[in-house]
């Protein structure tokens, strides 16, 4: 999966990402969806280019939240300064052998921290998921952090960091879940970009995932 970022600045020249400019608990963020056909080719990039999409047609609009994990429903498993996002009100499950469609998968979170604590921010890290599983709570974190990004980070940068993921064991929950794998980030432009609201200074940063789920049923 690729994912294609556009980070926003007031000062129109070749910028720098630090942790600085990433969310902190408490934060939000405002976004619109638009209609494919008007978002035109995103593919093109390099130095000091202009991504024009000056005629996007928005399709609605939505606001990311992210919070401190004490207002979330998994508390008990991540603590302060993590915080937390919710990514999907639900997941469809299909019928398993033996147990029917009797499980839900509901409130979804991401939970985040910057790293290190105390100091300058050297990477923003993932640092598990929240669910809830037929009316229960339950947290898996990484035992192996997926470092979303890491700073400072200029044009041209590329790194890439390895994930591991365990679900807890329990009588309670009938599988277990694993995934691991790898990202790699690069920043592959630098220059503006024009929509609707105005131009902005950005730099363009690609990120591709490459992992492996694993469901064991018990």
């Amino acid at each position: 999966i690729t994912l294609f970022f556009i980070f926003f600045f007031f000062f129109y020249s070749q910028i720098s990402i630090t942790g600085s400019q990433m969310p902190a608990s408490g934060d939000t963020a405002r976004y619109s969806t638009a209609l494919g056909s008007s978002v035109g080719n995103y593919t093109v990039t390099g130095a000091n280019y202009n991504w024009n999409f000056s005629t996007l047609v928005p399709t609605g609009q939505a606001v990311r939240k992210f919070l401190a994990s004490t207002s979330t429903p998994y508390f008990f498993y991540f603590l302060p300064p993590q915080f937390g996002e919710k990514t999907l009100d639900s997941l469809p499950i299909p019928a398993i052998p033996g147990l029917g469609s009797t499980i839900s998968i509901k409130n979804i979170y991401s939970f985040y921290r910057k790293t290190p604590i105390i100091g300058t921010t050297t990477s923003f890290d993932a640092e598990g998921l929240g669910l809830t599983l037929s009316g229960i709570p339950v947290g898996a974190t990484f035992t192996d952090n997926v470092e979303l990004y890491q700073y400072t980070l200029n044009y041209l940068d590329r790194d890439s960091s390895t994930f591991n993921l365990t679900k807890p064991t329990s009588t309670f929950i009938p599988f277990t879940y694993k995934k691991r794998g790898y990202r790699i980030t690069q920043a592959d432009g630098w220059g503006s970009i024009t929509t609707p609201y105005g131009t902005a200074n950005c730099l363009r940063v690609v990120t591709t995932q490459y992992s492996i789920d694993t469901i064991k049923i018990n």
